[in-house]
């Protein structure tokens, strides 16, 4: 959870990289969803190359 309250809070290193975690794992979860929900591909980078993967591709990925 983003401290907005306090704008002098300083955060330790790990602990806002486990919220760009967070977001990162929700954002991604819309993704796949939003794939599935209009039968499209998700276009990701890999190795240097485009690949598609369908919306149960990536949620496998995910697990």
């Amino acid at each position: 959870m983003i401290n907005q309250d306090l704008p002098n809070h300083k955060k330790s290193t790990s602990s806002m990289l486990l919220e760009v975690q967070i977001a990162f794992k929700q954002v991604t979860l819309k993704v796949i969803e939003k794939a599935r929900q209009t039968n499209t591909p998700i276009i990701v980078w890999d190795n240097g190359k485009t690949v598609s993967l369908s919306a149960d591709e990536a949620e496998k990925l995910q697990q």
